[in-house]
């Protein structure tokens, strides 16, 4: 665990400014080569500063707003990095700034007030100081108070402890982000009360780049598990009782050998078992896993909104289109399929298999499964 900086130590430079104000400003203007607007604060140095304290993000703008007040102007170096702020007030023309000198492991923010008249000394002055290209420590101190803050991160160079103290009055705090999949979802402090929480996007984008992320991998995926045997049929399981069980499906091969053994032994078994991915070796192995987190990072975003809803037919609806779909891929070009192989979406309780086929078969290829008292 890092100490906390003291941000007493900046006290010289915001007594004293080891540039004066104009050849600071033409510093570091003259690295900008790129300016953006934006309705508020937009860009942050600290990061999660703004979630965490519920101060908001401004939206980005296009191009410079007819009316200024209350926007705010970032300026770019040619590596991506800030250079300099402009927070614009209701006074036409005056606006606050803020310069950053230095780069690497350590930058120096100087922040100016809005008027001509208090150039000569800055408002605040932080520093920021990095390691491997993240933010461990900040200071800042200005005449009305200071901060202190470490920035800790896991071996996976995520950022897991936020600790900070300020003054006056005395404050200390800590604030724990939590992850899923791969991706922010809150943060709390020590009591476990939520800070930030992250909110899904809106369902039908999330169901969008499920399909497209099945479509695509859903072939790979079975393309590499180098069949012995051909397959009459893959099928994409899911748990239709529980919102968290319906995506990414379960990945299931059957076997010729092993619809012929249900063949043999029909008069013993329900037909819900010959299309039952249970009753299949494959079924058991990981050998077909799609192991993708942004893909389970999704699945999760979907099952927060089905959850809210009380129905998970939105995913059961999402597998139909997927395994149409994939019906229509030339299947003997990837693996070894029988002439009457089939994708089908089911429950892993068997419900709704009849709907199930009947959706995403062609015509040709469910009556020909009708035919033989297979459906």
């Amino acid at each position: 665990m890092q100490k906390l900086p003291d941000p007493l130590a900046l006290k010289p430079l915001l007594d004293k400014l080891p540039t004066p104000y104009e050849p600071l400003k033409k510093q570091a203007e003259s690295r900008v080569t790129c300016w953006e607007w934006a309705t508020g604060e937009l860009r942050s140095l600290r990061p999660w500063h703004q979630e965490i304290h519920g101060l908001g993000r401004g939206k980005p703008l296009a191009k410079p707003p007819r009316k200024q007040d209350g926007c705010v102007e970032f300026g770019f170096d040619a590596e991506g990095g800030l250079a300099v702020i402009r927070r614009y007030c209701e006074f036409k023309g005056r606006y606050a700034e803020s310069f950053f000198v230095g780069h690497g492991d350590e930058i120096i923010e100087y922040a100016f007030a809005q008027s001509p008249n208090m150039k000569s000394k800055p408002q605040s002055v932080r520093r920021y100081c990095f390691e491997g290209g993240r933010l461990v420590a900040f200071a800042g101190l200005s005449e009305h108070g200071a901060e202190g803050a470490t920035y800790d991160h896991d071996e996976q160079g995520r950022l897991v402890t936020i600790r900070s103290m300020s003054r006056p009055p005395v404050r200390k705090s800590s604030y724990h982000l939590r992850y899923s999949s791969g991706s922010l979802v809150a943060i709390e402090d020590d009591a476990h009360r939520v800070a930030y929480k992250r909110s899904p996007p809106k369902l039908a984008d999330l169901l969008k780049g499920m399909r497209q992320a099945l479509v695509r991998d859903i072939p790979a995926v079975v393309r590499r598990f180098e069949l012995s045997e051909p397959a009459f049929c893959l099928a994409l399981a899911y748990d239709g009782e529980s919102c968290e069980g319906m995506l990414p499906p379960t990945i299931v091969l059957g076997l010729e050998s092993e619809r012929q053994a249900w063949e043999e032994a029909k008069h013993k078994k329900s037909l819900c078992s010959r299309w039952d991915p249970q009753e299949f070796g494959t079924f058991d192995g990981d050998r077909l896993d799609l192991g993708d987190d942004h893909l389970l990072e999704i699945a999760g975003d979907i099952a927060h909104h089905l959850t809210a809803q009380d129905s998970t037919e939105p995913a059961r609806k999402l597998l139909i289109d997927v395994c149409r779909e994939l019906n229509k891929q030339p299947w003997s070009k990837l693996t070894k399929v029988t002439k009457d192989f089939v994708v089908y979406p089911i429950d892993l309780e068997g419900a709704h298999l009849k709907a199930n086929m009947k959706a995403v078969l062609p015509a040709t290829q469910l009556k020909a499964l009708q035919r033989q008292g297979l459906l």
